[in-house]
């Protein structure tokens, strides 16, 4: 009996020390297979328009900086705002999205205005290269956020009446950005004379 409880005993400490020493493995996790759709858009507005839409230049109130709601305002009329540029990349979360378009366009220029107003033109045309390239990798954060590593590149030729030309923009814009999912945010601007152009990105998450 001595030796069946002595033999009982080991058999219950090598059961324990083996339960003990046994770790449960994690399970894996599963990998993250969402798409990142990110939308560009070049804006390009009058300055003047701009500032009647309630933008005030150093003004300290959030109300009064350039917001979306400005911008299509802007675009509500096309004498005072038009988008001159758009890209967009999908891609899975952590990989790198390209895009590029790039075309070459014979312009007519325009040597005056008759009468009317109307365009004259002339028998001349000019060559016009286009670009607009934009690069994304994008992680998707917590609370509907995602951030965004882009680089934005447009070479642009635009008709403009006060040019018997039209006239050309070359932009380069690359950042690292944090914008919430389905809005659109204001991520670079500048000003040349009266236009003003701003970079706005989108974002949306594709299950």
């Amino acid at each position: 009996m001595k030796k069946f409880f002595v033999l009982m005993c080991v058999l219950a400490i090598t059961s324990t020390v083996f339960a003990e020493g046994k770790v449960e493995e994690p399970e894996k996790e599963k990998p993250d297979n969402r798409s990142v759709i990110v939308d560009a858009w070049l804006v390009r507005v009058s300055a003047d328009a701009l500032y009647e839409s309630g933008v005030k230049p150093f003004s300290e109130k959030d109300k009064e900086n350039v917001s979306i709601t400005n911008l299509l305002w802007c675009l509500s009329d096309p004498n005072n705002g038009k988008v001159i540029g758009t890209a967009k990349t999908t891609a899975l979360m952590a990989e790198e999205g390209n895009n590029e378009l790039s075309y070459r366009e014979n312009i007519q220029e325009v040597i005056g205005l008759d009468g009317s107003g109307k365009p004259v033109m002339s028998g001349n045309y000019f060559l016009s290269e286009n670009r607009v390239m934009i690069k994304t990798c994008s992680f998707i954060l917590e609370n509907k956020q995602v951030r965004i590593e882009y680089a934005f590149a447009a070479n642009l030729a635009y008709k403009s009446e006060k040019n018997p030309r039209p006239d050309e923009v070359k932009i380069n814009s690359n950042s690292i950005t944090i914008v919430p999912v389905q809005k659109p945010v204001i991520v670079a601007q500048t000003q040349i004379g009266d236009d003003m152009f701003f970079l706005v990105l989108h974002a949306e998450i594709v299950d």
